[in-house]
């Protein structure tokens, strides 16, 4: 059998059958746990070299930066003859960009804007009000003094479906499997 090969199965026909499948599936859950254990240690270990060794590079760039950026400003409109906001030099395209703009509000805060314009009738277009049920509230209701009216207007709790488990359960000291 290799690898990517799973043994013939069959549905069991007894409570010993059934058992002895459930202990190779905790078993294979069992090197689940494992191997996804592995992988985290492997992946942190390989995370904190990519990390050493990019925090030099990523210094030295920061500080190029800072050295180039001055000098461009005092030399960007000779080497771009005022035509462009950048050039390529060096291997790097080096230039400015306009950042993006922002909406601002100078005479009060955006929650008082909005709650202002969404009284005026051509300011409603502006303000985007969101309404939902708060379904908490609503459960909650379910059970208190306006249960009656809730349910009139068609509200009420669908209890859950039966859902199948299968799951590990901790073997001699060992975790049990992360549920999928």
């Amino acid at each position: 059998m290799t690898a990517t090969d799973t043994p013939a199965l069959q549905a069991p026909t007894s409570i010993e059958e059934a058992a002895a499948l459930l202990e190779r599936y905790a078993v294979l859950a069992g090197a689940m746990t494992t191997i996804a254990e592995r992988r985290t240690k492997i992946l942190a270990r390989a995370n904190a070299a990519a990390d050493g060794a990019a925090t030099p590079l990523i210094d030295e760039m920061a500080a190029i930066a800072a050295l180039i950026e001055p000098w461009w400003k005092a030399n960007a409109a000779a080497l771009t003859e005022g035509k462009r906001k950048s050039i390529e030099l060096g291997g790097c395209m080096i230039g400015s960009k306009l950042g993006a703009s922002s909406l601002i509000s100078a005479k009060a805060s955006f929650d008082q804007q909005a709650e202002a314009m969404r009284k005026l009738e051509w300011g409603k277009p502006y303000v985007r009000v969101t309404v939902s049920i708060d379904k908490a509230a609503v459960r909650k209701g379910l059970a208190g003094p306006d249960a009656a009216k809730l349910k009139r207007r068609g509200f009420s709790v669908a209890a859950g479906a039966d859902e199948f488990f299968l799951e590990r359960v901790a073997q001699d000291g060992a975790r049990p499997a992360a549920k999928r």
